[in-house]
């Protein structure tokens, strides 16, 4: 069902439109006035933005600060927002409530630690591994949500020598995928061998053969391979690796490993190259 919505929607009062009812969505439209105009199916559509902010939720605008980046893009530093004492279901109990901006996640864990931040939420914000290391605070709580997505690394079939579903199956099971959450992500992540997550709708499916790490089962597979793939030129960085793991909403990260794999390739295939060698002997 998640996959049929739109993304993303807002729902708006008439009112707030750049002229309200009589506002023209095709001369005045409800888009970003930074986008100006777009060329929609022959037709241009001018942005003109909205007049007011939109949402009906437990807290309502109060301010903002914004600076421009080197590049000349103006960004929020700073909004505030005070309880909404009309929102439907009663005011909240936190009576204002500020987003702040930072510049790296290296920031955010400083301000964690010094007591300048209450909260981090969402995907990505902090290092897996600053995770890792503020699980000891006694003063702080982390929490992971169940997993809601998972992140795979597709191979490019398209391309020899991963045309050959014998080294694709090959170069899946020669890779060990938790040990790399283990080393690289500080272990809040855990493999997976599906693309949506178990605990989504009508995905709770044990599918075989499970594509684990498997280094006995890849040697064998290279066995029987009509060739082991050859090298890869250290300037074609094309190669990339069926990797998936499952994260849950504070650490969706979207892990790139390509290049880590590249450099491991040429070992993988000097250890498989041995290990056929010793079969066929």
């Amino acid at each position: 069902q998640e996959m049929t919505f739109i993304r993303p929607l807002r729902m708006l009062s008439p009112g707030a439109f750049a002229f309200g009812n009589n506002t023209d969505p095709i001369t005045a439209n409800s888009c970003h006035v930074g986008w100006g105009e777009i060329s929609l199916e022959g037709e241009v559509v001018t942005c003109a933005g909205i007049s007011a902010i939109s949402g009906t939720g437990p807290f309502a605008f109060s301010s903002r600060s914004t600076s421009t980046t080197k590049d000349g893009d103006e960004v929020d530093d700073e909004v505030t927002f005070v309880g909404n004492k009309n929102y439907w279901a009663g005011a909240p109990s936190i009576e204002t409530l500020k987003i702040v901006r930072y510049e790296n996640s290296e920031d955010v864990k400083v301000a964690l630690m010094d007591g300048s931040l209450d909260v981090v939420w969402g995907s990505g914000v902090l290092q897996a591994q600053d995770l890792d290391d503020l699980e000891d605070e006694k003063d702080l709580s982390i929490f992971h949500s169940d997993v809601i997505q998972n992140v795979i690394m597709l191979l490019n079939t398209g391309k020899a020598p991963l045309d050959d579903i014998v080294v694709r199956k090959t170069i899946i099971h020669a890779i060990d995928k938790k040990a790399i959450i283990d080393k690289e992500l500080g272990n809040v992540q855990r493999p997976v061998d599906t693309v949506f997550p178990f605990d989504s709708p009508y995905c709770d499916v044990d599918l075989t053969p499970r594509w684990d790490y498997d280094i006995e089962k890849a040697i064998l597979l290279s066995c029987a391979s009509s060739e082991i793939a050859p090298s890869k030129s250290k300037d074609d960085n094309s190669l990339a690796v069926g990797l998936g793991l499952g994260l849950g909403l504070v650490s969706i990260v979207c892990v790139s490993v390509a290049f880590f794999y590249y450099g491991e390739s040429k070992k993988y295939e000097v250890e498989l190259e041995r290990a056929k060698k010793g079969v066929q002997a």
